[in-house]
């Protein structure tokens, strides 16, 4: 299974095991505050103290790591779906929601 942490340099990292990293997703201008998955785990959202919402696609790192060579990484470039912006100040809190 994987983790994903968020840090005050910007950067969301996903890892798998303690020192295995993944990827890094970088986008933010501040840190991030949020992190929230949707309830297929294909979407992953975070959240920053510059405002904003990033939507990245979880699923394509998660793959494309699976099948790369030893020793690195995917490029992340690609996988940021969409920036939302509205707040005045920092999010710091996100959840997903479920119909139905």
């Amino acid at each position: 299974s994987e983790l994903v942490t968020a840090g005050n340099d910007g950067i969301v990292r996903v890892w798998r095991a303690p020192n295995d990293l993944m990827a890094s997703f970088i986008g933010h201008d501040e840190a991030v505050t949020s992190l929230a998955l949707s309830s297929d785990a294909r979407t992953l959202f975070s959240g920053g103290e510059d405002a904003s919402i990033r939507v990245w696609n979880l699923a394509a790192v998660v793959n494309a790591s699976l099948t790369a060579e030893a020793g690195t990484r995917p490029d992340t470039s690609d996988d940021l779906i969409a920036v939302l912006k509205g707040h005045d100040g920092a999010v710091i809190a996100m959840r997903t929601l479920t119909s139905g």
